[in-house]
């Protein structure tokens, strides 16, 4: 039975514009890419591993080959996003920055320092400790 309703699917899609649209190997290659970035990598996740990061100075491009390491390449061809979010980040005081030698720095403030160690010592609550900041800075 199933089977039938998809076969009945299927022909009625193949009757429609989307019967006839066609992806080209490379817009393909593209959006699969895309997916496969995006898997396991919850925002919320994301943001941890940044603050976990942060702990110690480092400047933009060394944090996105340290995200790289621990599997997150989301910001992968889009170093802007990652720039973006620490710039949120820096306007809501979890992270101060500095400039040497023409390479800004970024680290954790007393703040953001303080929200990673209650979320280290406190079991089960990285939802609710990150997810008001998340939505703050949930279009990164």
């Amino acid at each position: 039975m199933m089977d039938e309703r998809l076969k009945r699917l299927k022909h009625s899609l193949d009757e429609t514009a989307l019967g006839r649209l066609r992806f080209s190997e490379e817009k393909m290659e593209t959006v699969i890419n895309h997916i496969r970035k995006q898997e396991g990598e919850r925002d919320i996740d994301v943001l941890l591993v940044v603050f976990q990061l942060l702990v110690y100075k480092k400047n933009g491009h060394h944090l996105t080959q340290q995200l790289r390491v621990r599997g997150i390449t989301r910001f992968d061809g889009e170093e802007g996003r990652l720039y973006l979010l620490l710039h949120k980040l820096e306007n809501q005081s979890y992270l101060s920055s500095s400039w040497e030698s023409d390479v800004k720095y970024y680290r954790l403030t007393p703040k953001g320092q303080r929200l990673l160690k209650k979320y280290e010592t406190t079991p089960g609550t990285k939802k609710t400790l990150f997810q008001p900041l998340l939505e703050s800075v949930i279009h990164v």
